[in-house]
């Protein structure tokens, strides 16, 4: 596996693309050369300091889909969403003993709440609150500090 750690150190240019949805399904099934076309004809071209003469080296790209350990697995609002938002904030909540004494079960990671959305910060904060309301839920004190995000979503 190609790692930018293992880039020597001198100066160069290094994009990195995150896509998702039917980009990202359509870019999978693509060779090498045609994605470098693809970014050569109608991405490159929009870059500040852009010239003809830029030659893209080389291409590395994984394949989520095909990772069997997540098999595509990214926490998104689809554009044009009209209650994603809602739904995150609905998987950070307690879904079973919901009477007090009766324990509970909350799910914790990126996609549980709204705090840094599909980002390890979004996990840590979302498992230190998690870890808040089961202790609270048994009657306990945390004795923890709790991870928070700078980042607010409307």
């Amino acid at each position: 596996m190609f790692s930018l750690a293992s880039i020597p150190i001198y100066p160069q240019p290094v994009l990195a693309v995150y896509t998702a949805d039917a980009w990202s399904s359509f870019l999978e099934g693509q060779s090498i050369t045609s994605v470098a076309d693809l970014f050569h004809t109608h991405y490159l071209p929009l870059l500040p300091n852009y010239s003809r003469d830029c030659v893209i080296q080389d291409i590395f790209f994984t394949n989520w889909t095909t990772d069997p350990f997540s098999y595509g697995s990214y926490t998104h609002v689809p554009v044009g969403s009209q209650n994603g938002i809602d739904d995150l904030r609905i998987l950070g909540e307690k879904i079973a003993g919901l009477t007090y004494g009766d324990g509970g079960l909350w799910f914790a990671g990126e996609h549980a709440g709204t705090a840094d959305l599909a980002t390890v910060n979004g996990a840590m904060s979302s498992g230190s609150s998690a870890a808040t309301q089961v202790l609270q839920a048994f009657g306990e004190v945390p004795r923890h500090t709790v991870i928070t995000s700078n980042f607010q979503i409307p």
